[in-house]
């Protein structure tokens, strides 16, 4: 079984080449201009072939189309392997195609990928797709195309500016990548996060069959109502943080189903020791969800947050926010 280092080596040099492109840009340099002009024309040939190949519906024009991009292709591997080749020793010389893989959605099928690609591209016959039944036709026609990719997958036929170029655009967006993580890293790590988020919940009642409060603090800023209590003397409800915090700020989101101003007057109050409690702020006139009523809690210490009716009623918000650092 191979070590941990040869693994982590094999794995290194085709992701280092993928960013470096050294080896492409070398053997880009390595070949004289004419070759260059050369791959460059064949493998625009066969990309232009292989593109109309596959919009054409009927299997026999689309396997002809497809075909000669083989051909094409072929020629390429053939012109990088020889600089010396004019397009007439080119045409004259015998090509050689390497193995394709069988299918992956037919991995058994008999005959292969491999040997109809094979059979079509030797055949001299100008009626050889046409004598081949329908099925026959769609599976080399089939064949042909993943022929050609496989072709154009082995030639190098960028130019070095080309490749000069997609070195530094993989680059980039691999900085880009880094960056965007980076700025979502620190964004998690020092944006104000809700320390009553899934806090436990105390209302002073509970209306029959009511939400129980919890849903007070779960982070939904649509839920109609959070917290319902029944009709008494100043009704409330108590968040406990379970530590004390240096409070900043409170964000109460009033209930979204109407009746918005029946829960005031209403009074936030924090406290240390869940008995003694001081009031931060009360609200006298109609508030919403957007925006909610915003709290300015100043730094105070306390791990209780408790909203309060200051008259008889009942007590109906949707969603309370506490932000703050942990004393």
């Amino acid at each position: 079984m191979p070590s941990a280092s040869t693994l982590a080596s094999r794995w290194a040099i085709p992701v280092r080449e993928f960013f470096t492109l050294r080896r492409a840009e070398q053997l880009v340099r390595d070949r004289p201009p004419a070759q260059r002009e050369r791959i460059h024309r064949l493998v625009q040939a066969a990309g232009a072939r292989l593109s109309a190949g596959r919009c054409v519906p009927g299997a026999v024009p689309a396997s002809l189309l497809l075909k000669d991009a083989v051909v094409q292709l072929l020629r390429a591997m053939e012109a990088a392997r020889h600089p010396e080749l004019d397009d007439e020793g080119l045409a004259a010389r015998p090509l050689t195609m390497p193995t394709l893989a069988p299918d992956p959605a037919r991995p058994r099928a008999e005959p292969t990928d491999d040997a109809w690609a094979r059979a079509a591209v030797a055949s001299s016959d100008p009626l050889y797709f046409d004598n081949l039944c329908a099925e026959d036709a769609e599976r080399t026609r089939w064949a042909l195309d993943r022929a050609a990719s496989m072709l154009r997958r082995h030639l190098e036929a960028r130019s070095l500016a080309r490749v000069r170029a997609t070195r530094w655009g993989r680059r980039a967006a691999v900085g880009v990548i880094v960056l965007w993580g980076l700025v979502t890293f620190a964004r998690a790590k020092l944006s104000p996060r809700d320390i009553a988020l899934g806090k436990p919940v105390h209302p002073s009642s509970q209306k029959a069959a009511p939400p129980d409060g919890q849903t007070l603090v779960d982070g939904d800023t649509g839920t109609s109502v959070g917290v319902h209590t029944n009709v008494e003397d100043s009704p409330s409800v108590t968040i406990d943080l379970e530590a004390g915090y240096w409070l900043s700020i409170v964000k109460v989101y009033n209930r979204m189903d109407g009746w918005f101003d029946d829960c005031l007057p209403l009074v936030v109050e924090v406290s240390q020791d869940g008995k003694a409690f001081t009031e931060l702020a009360r609200r006298d006139t109609h508030f919403g969800t957007s925006p909610p009523w915003t709290v300015d809690a100043g730094g105070r210490p306390g791990r209780y947050v408790r909203l309060r009716v200051d008259k008889r009623g009942y007590l109906a918000l949707s969603e309370v926010e506490v932000y703050g650092t942990r004393q």
